[in-house]
């Protein structure tokens, strides 16, 4: 393993932890809420100066609307406003709608909420225009689970912007079709884009959100990121990611473990860092020419954590859980100690079939014993 870790947070079962980082000013916010509606409500946000060793509780949104169950990630502007997304943990089981935006201007000690939409759900990540300030975020509209059996896609959604920080917000972009519009980034004060997960596309825009144009991936479209130093964007999908000059014309590097979702492409040192989640859970690597395994989730922790959220600070890596509410702090090696060889690849290959058996065996149980 390169590297080691540490549990900082366990909410346990049913809740969903989300770390943000604001680099600049050196604090770690970690959002907490629910991942399904099966158990007590919780949504809160924390905050750390001292990299997750002590915490500060700066916003209960839960006792403020009933509706405010779940959280999506926190986010700071590049001038200290704080904005939180939320909505209704009750989509993903029984398709509840409700979105909101809570804004605080003073490190929170006090709340604004300036957007609402009963119909909304599902708004993941803000994402700022470094050069002109312009804030956007994906919202979905109704869809979502039903009777109990869980789905994520919303019915159809939406691009919000703002131009004064996040006070205001109007539609940019919308979209009639059954997908998340999950994340989003600019390559300049113009270039917008924002990927559509389910719809396995990336809108573009070349005049700040004016107008778009749609391009096809052919794979699902995660997370979306410019990396500054590389001047490249890249966009994670299922068991590859695409990396891109423009926006327009796309690579695509597969990687030697296959099916996972790859989210939160960070650059740190030479590599490019993400989490891989699906029938294992791992933190994975690559400098565009190999692939590297930073972190094996599954073999070093005991919990069956599930860490798909990920933010970065000087050397730690902060990894947020999907359903188990843990937060684990990582600290990598810089240095490569050796990339995914082939007989590895075989090893993930057995462990994928394995772990695939097992789930349809489980399923197979439960519908047995539950029709």
């Amino acid at each position: 393993m390169d590297a080691s870790f540490r549990t900082l947070l366990n909410y346990g079962k049913y809740c969903r932890i989300w770390p943000y980082v604001d680099v600049d000013r050196k604090v770690l916010y970690v959002s907490v809420g629910l991942a399904r509606p099966f158990r007590k409500p919780l949504c809160i946000l924390l905050m750390s100066k001292d990299y997750g060793r002590s915490w500060d509780e700066i916003a209960d949104f839960y006792s403020v609307d009933k509706r405010n169950t779940t959280t999506g990630q926190p986010f700071v502007t590049d001038e200290g406003v704080i904005l939180v997304p939320v909505w209704n943990a009750g989509f993903y089981t029984h398709g509840e709608t409700w979105f909101a935006i809570y804004r605080s201007e003073d490190r929170g000690l006090s709340w604004k909420k300036v957007y609402e939409d009963p119909q909304g759900t599902y708004g993941n990540h803000f994402f700022q225009n470094s050069v002109n300030g312009s804030i956007f975020i994906g919202v979905g509209v109704a869809g979502g689970g039903s009777k109990g059996k869980v789905r994520y896609a919303p019915l159809k959604s939406y691009l919000l912007g703002s131009t004064d920080l996040g006070d205001t917000w109007g539609k940019v972009l919308e979209v009639d079709y059954p997908t998340a519009l999950y994340s989003g980034t600019t390559l300049d004060d113009q270039t917008v884009l924002v990927a559509a997960r389910e719809k396995r596309t990336v809108f573009r825009s070349s005049n700040g959100g004016d107008s778009w144009s749609e391009i096809p991936m052919g794979n699902k479209a995660r997370s979306v990121s410019y990396i500054k130093k590389l001047g490249k964007a890249v966009l994670t999908s299922n068991g590859c990611i695409f990396i891109s000059d423009d926006g327009l014309k796309w690579v695509r590097l597969n990687s030697p473990i296959k099916e996972l979702a790859l989210r939160y492409p960070m650059l740190y040192g030479e590599k490019i860092y993400m989490t891989g989640v699906g029938w294992r859970s791992y933190v994975i690597s690559t400098n565009l020419d190999k692939w590297y395994i930073t972190f094996d989730v599954s073999k070093e922790s005991s919990n069956g954590f599930f860490l798909t959220r990920m933010a970065m600070m000087n050397d730690y890596v902060f990894l947020g859980d999907e359903v188990n509410g843990a937060l684990l702090r990582l600290k990598p090696s810089v240095h490569n100690k050796g990339s995914i060889t082939t007989s590895q690849v075989v090893i993930f290959g057995v462990r994928y079939i394995i772990s695939i058996a097992k789930y349809g065996m489980k399923r197979f149980l439960k519908q047995e014993m539950f029709p």
